[in-house]
Parts: C-alpha cells; structure tokens; sequence
C-alpha cells in the first residue's frame, strides 16, 4: 500500500475511534498516529496564510469558532481572520484548555453545537 494510502486508512481510524479524555489516541489508533511534526510539514506550516483569504469568503456568511487557549492555532489569528473577513460573520470564543477539546470533548462540542444550530438557523436558505 502506498504511504499515501495508508495515511489516509490511519486517518480514518482516527475519526472512527476518536482521543480518550486526556486527548491520547484511543486502542489501534496509536499503530496510525503520530504525534511530532515533521520537518517536512513546518514549512507549510509556518508560511501558510489564512487571514489574507478571509475576504474571499464573502458574500458567504463565515462564523469562527475558536478556542481561548490555543498553541497549535493561535487565538490571535482567529481575530485576524474575523477582523480581515467582510461580509456576514460571527467569531465564538470558546474557553479551552488546549487545542483538541473542540475535536470531541464535552461540553466543548455541545456548546459548538448548539453556535452551530443557531447559525445554521439563520444563514442556511431553505
């Protein structure tokens, strides 16, 4: 199987299975995952730029939500992107404690959750 194959096989799993409450990947997910970040993917890291994109979103309403506590994505850039935007848009902060809590834990997920309904409830054209 190519690597690219089984990376994505491994990702599946990982959406399947999920993190357990400390945020460690749960059973054979760990076979799939790795936690360091490649020398290979600082780069993109690091040069990529999403807040000069924010105003190519419009007119499509955007809503951010972001945690208060963020050292992969930094806060900051939240607000930039929200602040760069035009059009509608909603920016929720959410107080976590790092950056996976929104990924799958409660009450994180269900108070996205209930931003996302209402959101959804008054952008989404039916």
């Amino acid at each position: 199987m190519c690597h690219s194959a089984e990376r994505m096989k491994g990702e599946r799993k990982i959406l399947e299975g999920g993190l357990d409450n400390s945020g460690n990947i749960e059973g054979s997910l760990k076979d799939y995952w790795s936690r360091v970040i490649t020398a290979a993917s600082l780069e993109p890291y690091f040069i990529y730029n999403a807040i000069v994109h924010a105003p190519l979103v419009a007119p499509t309403p955007l809503l951010i939500i972001h945690g208060t506590k963020d050292l992969a994505l930094l806060p900051e850039f939240a607000q930039q992107a929200y602040d760069a935007a035009v059009g509608p848009q909603e920016l929720v902060w959410m107080e976590t404690h790092n950056h996976i809590e929104l990924y799958d834990q409660d009450p994180y997920v269900s108070q996205a959750c209930e931003v996302i309904v209402r959101w959804l409830g008054e952008h989404l054209k039916v």
